[in-house]
């Protein structure tokens, strides 16, 4: 016997969020902006305000604007020694 789904599913109330992204495996595009969204809104929240900005919070995925910050001058002088080092300076 084939069974036949209901015509009226919980599609509308899932559908075009971030769980019908994430937990239902949806991949349709209002899935994917709202998924977008949700992570573009994740990646801004300082993962322990307490300890921000630093870099082991950078290290954890971490990438306010104090963190990131914070690693993108480290990194520049970091690079900066390395030529110093690697002219002979």
């Amino acid at each position: 016997m084939n069974e036949v789904a209901p015509a009226n599913t919980d599609r509308a109330h899932w559908h075009g969020t971030e769980n019908g992204y994430t937990n239902r495996g949806c991949h349709c595009q209002p899935c994917r902006d709202a998924h977008a969204g949700y992570t573009r809104e994740k990646r801004n929240q300082p993962i322990n305000p307490a300890l921000c900005p630093s870099l082991l919070n950078y290290l954890r995925r971490c990438r306010c604007d104090g963190c990131r910050e914070l690693h993108n001058r480290t990194r520049r002088e970091s690079d900066a020694r390395a030529r110093n080092k690697a002219a002979g300076r």
